[in-house]
């Protein structure tokens, strides 16, 4: 019997690697057929490892988007920094 490769999540005695966690969780219906949707495109044979692979790209995106983020609020990207918008003199009420 052949050991499974390196990247794979379990060691050839069946036992996962150092890192690696089983979760599990109740989900809606849309939620599920989302989850059959990622096992059907990545052709996995596991609700399991579809689910997996669904938290993996979950994961991934959320870290784009915070170092997206923390790049915009660093200057690095003018596009995404907000612009402050000062009131005319002429638009402010009475008593401003």
């Amino acid at each position: 019997m052949d050991a499974p490769p390196e990247n794979w999540p379990v060691n050839f005695m069946g036992r996962l690697r150092e890192g690696y966690h089983k979760v599990a969780a109740v989900v809606r219906d849309e939620v599920y057929r989302a989850i059959l949707e990622v096992m059907a495109d990545k052709g996995l044979r596991s609700v399991h490892a579809a689910t997996g692979a669904a938290l993996e790209e979950w994961f991934a995106d959320r870290r784009r988007k915070v170092q997206n983020r923390a790049e915009s609020q660093a200057g690095d990207d003018p596009a995404g920094t907000p612009q402050r918008v000062q009131s005319r003199p002429d638009m402010r009420g009475e008593g401003a």
